[in-house]
């Protein structure tokens, strides 16, 4: 045993109890390839046959990989215990300095496997709207629409959304129905005022407004409901009412329009609609 003397004077040098390691680990491996050259020896022995015999000694090579990396387990599990740490701490440093990357990438992931929308939709998110002009791995570019919810207008302004919003904020497609959209207009009145009148004056303006493309609108809308498999609604303009105080009603009017032209079809039935003379007070 003169060489194992001499291998722990050359590490005594060395930290007390990691020499120790790395002697128990040699040890542990002479001491398996012991075995299993004895038992190799053993299994040539028998009167096994050929494909027994090596069925064996595979499985006599893996018992032996297996116990020598579960005894390194064993003696340096104090050393895998603090590189673990070690691992660990980094890790939630890299997470922490990173996060938002890496909540932009997840955004990127689930926009894309959403598919909410694609390039060039109309959007609505957490009080923006605005149509799609880039979408990138970490920002989305929209093209503001407004100012305000009501107002269709391109603003001249674009907003740079990073990704990490689709995590957090419901996205609206407003093109989700592609080349025609149904929109709403809403038009306070008081009561007590002729309201069949304002009623056929209002369906009577969008009906003129929308007649051009009425009926292509309604194949569309058919189409795109068969395609996705939803019940298609009306395409004619419609109106639906609600009280909002005790004197006070909203008509809300609904219309096809194509998707690009929703502000300027609304005005021109708005206009429309105020050259009736009616008035929507009782004053």
């Amino acid at each position: 045993m003169s060489w194992l003397h001499e291998l722990v004077a050359r590490l005594s040098g060395v930290d007390g109890h990691f020499a120790r390691d790395i002697v128990a680990s040699l040890l542990v491996g002479l001491l398996i390839l012991l075995i299993q050259a004895f038992l190799r020896r053993q299994i040539a022995r028998t009167g096994l046959p050929p494909e027994s015999k090596r069925r064996w000694l595979v499985q006599v090579r893996n018992g032996a990989l297996i116990l020598f990396f579960f005894g390194l387990t064993v003696i340096w599990a104090a050393e895998l215990r603090s590189v673990a740490l070690s691992l660990v701490a980094f890790a939630a440093a890299v997470v922490l300095a990173t996060k938002e990357l890496i909540m932009c990438l997840s955004g990127t992931i689930l926009r894309g496997s959403a598919q909410s929308f694609k390039l060039g939709d109309r959007i609505e998110v957490n009080g923006l709207r605005g149509d799609v002009i880039d979408m990138g791995l970490m920002t989305t570019t929209l093209l503001d629409v407004g100012p305000g919810s009501t107002i269709h207008q391109h603003t001249g302004r674009a907003v740079v959304l990073p990704n990490s919003i689709w995590l957090s904020s419901p996205v609206t497609n407003v093109s989700f129905t592609e080349l025609y959209v149904l929109h709403v207009l809403t038009i306070p009145v008081e009561l007590g005022v002729e309201l069949p009148a304002i009623e056929e004056a209002l369906l009577s303006a969008a009906n003129d407004i929308c007649e051009p493309f009425l009926e292509e609108a309604k194949a569309h809308l058919d189409k795109l409901g068969a395609r996705r498999g939803l019940e298609t609604p009306t395409a004619e303009p419609r109106i639906w009412m609600r009280v909002t105080a005790p004197k006070q009603l909203e008509l809300l009017l609904r219309f096809p329009a194509p998707t690009r032209k929703v502000g300027r079809v609304e005005q021109a039935i708005l206009r429309r609609f105020l050259e009736s003379g009616l008035r929507l007070d009782r004053g």
